[in-house]
C-alpha cells in the first residue's frame, strides 16, 4: 500500500463527516435570524447550542492529543511538553 493512502482516506472520511454534521446539526450564519437556522430544528436554548458547538470543536483536538500520546515514546514526550508549557 502506498504510504499516503491512509492519510488520504482519513481526510476524505473527515470531510464527509463534517459535511454530514453541517446538514444535521442546527447552526446559524452571521447576519441571519434564528428562524433562518439550517439543520434539524431543535428546541434547544442558546446555551445548549453553545455547549454542543464547543464540544464538537474540542473533539478533534482531543483526538489529536490522544493519538500523539499513543504513537511513540518520543512523540509522547513532545506532546506532554507541549501541553504542559502551553
Amino acid at each position: 500500500m502506498l504510504p499516503w493512502v491512509p492519510a488520504a482516506g482519513g481526510l476524505l472520511l473527515g470531510a464527509a463527516f463534517v459535511g454530514l454534521l453541517d446538514k444535521v446539526l442546527p447552526h446559524l450564519h452571521p447576519g441571519f435570524s434564528r428562524e433562518q437556522a439550517e439543520g434539524v430544528k431543535v428546541p434547544w436554548s442558546q446555551g445548549a447550542l453553545l455547549l454542543a458547538a464547543m464540544t464538537i470543536h474540542n473533539l478533534p483536538e482531543g483526538m489529536a492529543i490522544g493519538v500523539s500520546y499513543g504513537a511513540r515514546p518520543w512523540t509522547w514526550r513532545a506532546a506532554h511538553w507541549a501541553v504542559r508549557w502551553r
